[in-house]
This record gives structure tokens, sequence and C-alpha cells, in this order.
């Protein structure tokens, strides 16, 4: 099973998180990050968010 996309680097993890919480669409995520030089796919994205993403920030971490 390879590793997820998003959790292997810890700052677009961060990035990703925030927008998932914020309601942005797989397809946005993706195209968010390619706009600052990242590829990550829709499916990478819904994979993480099936599998990883939390699904509130947990009390007192807010996001950046």
């Amino acid at each position: 099973m390879n590793p997820c996309k998003v959790c292997s680097n810890p700052t677009v993890r961060s990035q990703v998180d925030r927008m998932i919480s914020e309601g942005i669409s797989d397809e946005g995520i993706s195209k968010s990050l390619a706009s600052i030089g990242v590829t990550i796919s829709k499916s990478a994205i819904l994979r993480h968010r099936q599998n990883h993403a939390p699904e509130t920030p947990p009390e007192g971490v807010e996001y950046p």
C-alpha cells in the first residue's frame, strides 16, 4: 500500500486539513495546491479526507 500523498508532507497536510474543514471540494483543494506547484490529484485528496483528515480540529487548535 502506498503512503498517503497528503500525509507525507506536513506543510501540505495542514493546508489540506484546513481547506477540508472550510468545506472546500477535493477538486478545489487540488487546484489550489496546483497553483503553488504541488500536484496532488482530487482522488488522493478524497482518500485523505476519508482515511486521515480529522472531522474537526482538536479542541484549542486552529489551522493556520
